[in-house]
């Protein structure tokens, strides 16, 4: 590189500075790629708390539940169950305060 910018290589100075500016500018667009994947990446862990924190209120609910006298174990349905609407033909449709894919991105987080 001294050598061109010297004149006694066969790269001129110009082809030399084209091809630095190149770099740069990948340089500048990798920088900006990694500041946007390092931003969806703490996202990504902000959500994964989220889920393992309600998988371990989960699990504490399922202990106190087994535990659990009769009222208790009503009061704890009724905090995980949203709704629950009968159908015909005798079917059952129960909404959860909980999604279920909520529960196994947390069963295999933990």
């Amino acid at each position: 590189m001294l050598d061109s910018l010297e004149g006694t290589c066969v790269f001129s100075p110009e082809q030399i500075k084209k091809r630095m500016d190149s770099v740069q500018q990948s340089l500048i667009s990798l920088t900006e790629e990694i500041e946007t994947l390092q931003s969806k990446a703490d996202e990504a862990k902000v959500v994964a708390d989220e889920i393992l924190e309600q998988h371990h209120r989960l699990l504490s609910w399922a202990d106190m539940f087994t535990n659990a006298p009769s009222e208790e174990q009503k009061m704890i349905a009724s905090y995980l169950i949203k709704a629950v609407t009968l159908t015909r033909d005798y079917g059952i449709q129960i909404e959860f305060n909980i999604y279920e894919a909520q529960y196994l991105n947390g069963m295999e987080m933990g």
